[in-house]
């Protein structure tokens, strides 16, 4: 870790792109490593303090006895350790160790070496191996190999008990529920038994008439559910009636080992890329994605553990290497509350502070991307559309385009971004593109920062929408945007901008590049590149990136000419891009839910993000690059940041004291019975308040503004 660190702190300012924050934030507490190349950590397991782990660890060679040591994690420190009998399995709760001997007996002991029950195994049978250990370590499961028949049967030590039962035969897999009430174990290939060691009563597993191989289970704090990983997704059922269980979606993919979350609504599992995958139960939706560097082998047993407080996980791929997971660094966090239809546009404040997320129901909503709070919100009519986002270049106001549930045109409506309050009327623009082309699948909008002037993409041209116009005026004259037939017969064209260049490119490959108030044609060449739906330039204004209907990521040198293209680069429509800052990584959204990062300039993919359930339209780089937001058909807004939650709650405790702090101040100049916009006004002008101040204070009063001033 200190080497990776020097490594890290080596790299040029100009090379820290987002993986280098990912990998930073991996040394910073987020995440620790157990094992070596000379020594494998076979199990581990939380102690109740939360600040402690005991491991099993042996010898990569064999050559000296496995030990149960336990560790100061946030720096390794050994506490105590003492070799074990042979092989080993701890408790989740880290008080109990199952071991068995070369004497052939198995038993129960403290961690600190306290035996608790033993059995011995009588005539040449002997014990080799414990198959499952119980949460609270009030029993376990012991694998024996009976010689004369040439089988294994499954025996069961609980605490208080001076001899192990015998529950069936084969057995290599066993999972005990708290309590040591109920134990599933492998009765034969792929069949399941579920047993009540109170009564002896068995039942035999169903698995949903799915061709499914169970890969790990793990019963619920109360025991009365029991949560299966599989070959494909997961299963849960409820432990008095084992014959319908309720199926994950089967996008969740082969998933390995698996424990249920404190709160019992979640579940966190090992998938096959080694991530951590923790999935909503009840709504059935992955809500979090930690890691994901190394491939599970084939076979190996997986494990997973909530600590009982719920912020640190630990997992186990087989590899002899346990990690140590804060439950909230990193990855992906989803946020299932802030629409109720599709996400199609989404737009990162010109400072990053603030994300605007634009939805198929008609809704807006202001996001603080380190927290996922919604800071603001803004609906329009009843059965409008919001197809796109976009902020002025000075951050006062956003421009919303929206398709109305009557009329043919397209409507631009200017907010104030402080209060959220409408400019002025909506602005019709007639477009000349239906729905859905007109819409979610192409970027129609664009602010030019060096001018202020808004412009729309329309079938004939341009239209440009002025501060306070209640009409839009025509543009410079443009070519007719030409029709892509293989999806769509419409003639399309889309927009992007930076610095003073306007970029507007037909559906038939054609880039027009543009300046001015108006939009004046500047230049134009041919790419041949169908089907457009967002195109970006990089700061340089050198390069274009264009993603297609067709699943095209492409790089237009525009002083060249020059086009690289990347074919597939999504399973279908490529709908959403957007630039990494210094240039380094373009990230990509498209029909296949897939957020996927791409390394510049050779456009060489880096990796994958998972967790949208349906396709991904929007996406938005904030806070200094370090929170990339998607939003896409499935509803959510999904943060993927290297920011730990207790940064995040860290954040957001200081934002509320402080907001809490200067709400006096906003009701007091409401009180005067100026209106929001004034109000605003006011604030910004108030020297005495710091910039976090001022941001919090306009967060009140946004707040107040859509409550009527309360």
């Amino acid at each position: 870790a200190r080497a990776a660190a020097a490594s890290l702190e080596a790299a040029p300012a100009a090379r820290r792109g987002w993986e280098w924050d990912h990998f930073a934030s991996r040394l910073d507490e987020s995440l620790r490593t157990f094992g070596s190349t000379e020594e494998a950590v076979l199990d581990a397991a939380f102690t109740a303090d939360g600040a402690h782990l005991v491991l099993v660890a042996r010898a990569r060679d064999g050559a000296t006895p496995a030990r149960v040591r336990t560790v100061r994690w946030r720096d390794g420190a050994v506490v105590a350790e003492r070799p074990t009998l042979g092989a080993a399995l701890l408790s989740a709760d880290g008080t109990t160790v199952a071991e068995t001997d070369d004497r052939l007996r198995g038993r129960l002991a403290t961690v600190a070496g306290e035996e608790i029950a033993t059995f011995d195994v009588a005539g040449p049978d002997f014990a080799t191996r414990p198959a499952g250990v119980a949460p609270d370590g009030s029993g376990a499961a012991f694998v024996v190999a009976e010689e004369a028949r040439k089988v294994r049967s499954l025996h069961v030590l609980r605490r208080g008990e001076r001899a192990a039962r015998r529950v069936g035969n084969s057995g290599t897999y066993a999972a005990l529920s708290p309590g040591c009430r109920h134990l599933v174990w492998l009765g034969k290939p792929n069949t399941w038994a579920l047993t009540d060691l109170g009564t002896g009563a068995q039942a035999w597993l169903s698995l949903g008439g799915s061709v499914v191989r169970p890969l790990a289970f793990a019963f619920d704090a109360d025991g009365r559910r029991l949560l299966a990983a599989t070959s494909r997704s997961w299963l849960l059922w409820d432990v008095d009636a084992p014959s319908s269980p309720r199926a994950g979606p089967e996008e969740a993919g082969a998933l390995h080992g698996v424990a249920f979350a404190p709160d019992g609504a979640r579940a966190a599992f090992v998938s096959r890329n080694g991530a951590v995958r923790v999935w909503d139960l009840g709504r059935r939706e992955l809500v979090r994605s930690l890691g994901g560097q190394s491939e599970v082998p084939s076979g190996t047993d997986c494990r997973v553990l909530h600590h009982a407080a719920g912020r640190h996980v630990l997992t186990s791929d087989g590899t002899g290497y346990v990690r140590l997971w804060d439950d909230a660094t990193g990855g992906m966090t989803a946020l299932d509350a802030v629409h109720a239809g599709y996400v199609y546009g989404a737009a990162a404040s010109p400072d990053g502070t603030r994300v605007a997320t634009a939805a198929w129901d008609g809704s807006l909503a202001l996001l603080d991307p380190l927290t996922g709070r919604v800071v603001g919100r803004h609906r329009r009519p009843e059965g409008s559309i919001l197809l796109d986002v976009a902020w002025s270049p000075d951050g006062r106001r956003l421009a919303l385009l929206e398709a109305p549930s009557a009329g043919t045109d397209h409507l631009v409506v200017l907010l104030d971004a402080r209060t959220l309050a409408p400019d002025a009327p909506p602005v019709p623009v007639r477009v000349g593109m239906t729905l859905p082309f007109g819409g979610p699948f192409l970027r129609l909008m664009a602010f030019v920062p060096a001018t202020g002037a808004l412009f729309v993409a329309r079938t004939e041209g341009l239209a440009v929408v002025g501060p306070g116009a209640r009409e839009a005026r025509p543009g410079a004259a443009a070519a007719p945007g030409a029709p892509w037939a293989r999806r769509t017969p419409e003639r399309t064209a889309v927009l992007t901008a930076r610095g003073d260049v306007l970029v507007r490119l037909t559906g038939a490959g054609r880039i027009e590049l543009r300046s001015g108030p108006d939009g004046a044609l500047v230049r134009s060449l041919e790419t041949g590149i169908e089907g457009g739906c967002e195109a970006v330039l990089d700061e340089a204004l050198r390069h274009l990136y264009v993603g297609t209907l067709g699943g095209l990521l492409a790089r237009v040198d525009l002083a060249t000419g020059e086009v690289r293209r990347v074919p597939g680069a999504a399973a279908g429509a490529l709908y959403a891009l957007t630039l990494a800052e210094a240039g380094r990584r373009v990230f990509t959204g498209g029909e296949d839910g897939l957020v996927r990062v791409w390394r510049l300039p050779d456009l060489e993919p880096v990796t994958d993000l998972r967790g949208h359930r349906s396709y991904v339209h929007a996406l938005a780089l904030a806070a200094g690059g370090r929170v990339l937001v998607s939003g896409g058909g499935d509803n959510t807004v999904r943060l993927w940041t290297t920011l730990p939650w207790s940064a995040r709650a860290a954040a957001d405790e200081a934002g509320a004291a402080t907001r809490a702090a200067v709400a006096p101040k906003v009701d007091a100049l409401f009180a005067g019975g100026i209106d929001a916009s004034r109000v605003a006004d006011a604030l910004e002008a108030d020297a005495s308040l710091t910039p976090v101040e001022r941001e919090a204070a306009l967060d009140v009063l946004r707040a107040r503004a859509a409550s009527g001033g309360r």
